[in-house]
């Protein structure tokens, strides 16, 4: 499952064994979204909160739910993974590569060929406009400016998050510890 602390101290609850997504706020639980398997959860710079399902990909905007699929321009529609860039654009990871959201809706991310056949499984953009990103079985890579860099240390074994201190260190969640 996942979790997200958003912008206003409420909790958002995915569940990945279809239960949907739950927000839980002043010791009141409630069930937003009851379909579909629920993989990430993310609230954007206004606040938005998006959502990757096994269907597509939801934005949850002033109450309503609207919904985003492979008509829509993604790639897959299991959407694994959600990531801000420092431009506002989101990254949206799915089991078959990348899209991207801006304020026009989804557009081509401009990726080596490679990575768009890939089962992206988390994804961040740290400060530096570097994209990491952890296959959904094993291994992980970075993107900057175009060029694409296996993080060898990792080429066995699932990475599990990347998190970015402040002064811009990158830490990686991996299963045999934290590097």
């Amino acid at each position: 499952f996942c979790l997200l602390e958003d912008h206003q101290g409420g909790l958002w609850i995915g569940h990945g064994d279809n239960r949907g997504l739950h927000h839980f706020r002043n010791s009141h639980l409630e069930t937003v979204w009851g379909n579909n398997q629920v993989f990430c959860v993310h609230a954007d710079a206004e606040g938005t909160v998006w959502f990757g399902t096994d269907a597509g990909l939801c934005r949850l905007r002033e109450g309503a739910i609207e919904e985003y699929g492979t008509d829509d321009g993604l790639p897959d529609p299991r959407v694994m993974a959600i990531a801000e860039g420092s431009d506002k654009r989101l990254w949206i990871a799915t089991a078959l590569g990348f899209a991207q959201w801006t304020d026009r809706g989804f557009v081509a991310a401009e990726l080596p060929p490679a990575v768009q056949e890939m089962n992206i499984g988390l994804a961040l953009e740290d400060s530096t406009g570097s994209l990491w990103f952890a296959l959904g079985t094993a291994g992980g890579f970075t993107l900057k400016n175009g060029r694409l860099q296996e993080l060898q240390a990792f080429e066995s074994g699932r990475i599990h998050w990347f998190w970015e201190e402040a002064e811009g260190t990158v830490w990686i969640g991996h299963e045999s510890g934290l590097f």
